[in-house]
């Protein structure tokens, strides 16, 4: 006869647990769990509070059974806990911020001239990627920006005195 989830006992709802917790194992690459395991007390909470915004919703579970595992004093968690939500939050800030800042007069100079020529123009399509992956987004986009308006104002200059060359 099936039995209801609703109506397990207690040994079956603690072995369905357990199975539950050895699927979650078994989905992490040993790698990853010896990381997790390998993490101090307070590496670990900042583990399990930075969470899914950074890390794999198994990874993250892991973390948690393996802090539940090390039978911390109530005052240490909370003392680390605080901590880490502290040191998360002012991560958190200085991206976003890092996401916003813009690009410096001299460093919008530099990549007008570069983009004046063609090679010039990869080098800072280069920078961009990197201040991209940097999380640097808009001085990511600024770099390009005064990258190609050195390209185009060149560009457009050769065509002008073309054309008044042309027409004398």
């Amino acid at each position: 006869m099936p039995v209801s989830r609703t109506r397990l006992t207690q040994n079956e709802r603690s072995e369905h647990s357990d199975h539950a917790d050895e699927q979650v194992m078994s989905q992490l690459p040993d790698q990853v769990r010896d990381y997790i395991c390998s993490l101090s007390n307070e590496q670990l909470i900042t583990y399990i509070v930075t969470g899914i915004d950074a890390y794999e919703p198994e990874a993250v579970e892991f973390a948690r059974e393996e802090f539940q595992r090390r039978e911390l004093d109530a005052s240490v968690v909370a003392t680390l806990e605080s901590a880490a939500v502290s040191r998360v939050a002012t991560e958190r800030i200085a991206r976003e911020e890092a996401t916003s800042r813009p690009l410096e007069s001299g460093d919008r100079a530099i990549a007008f001239v570069l983009g004046i020529f063609i090679e010039g123009l990869i080098h800072v399509w280069i920078k961009s990627e990197k201040l991209r992956n940097a999380g640097e987004d808009r001085r990511s986009a600024e770099t390009l920006k005064f990258g190609c308006a050195g390209f185009v104002t060149i560009f457009v200059l050769i065509i002008i005195f073309s054309l008044l060359h042309w027409r004398w």
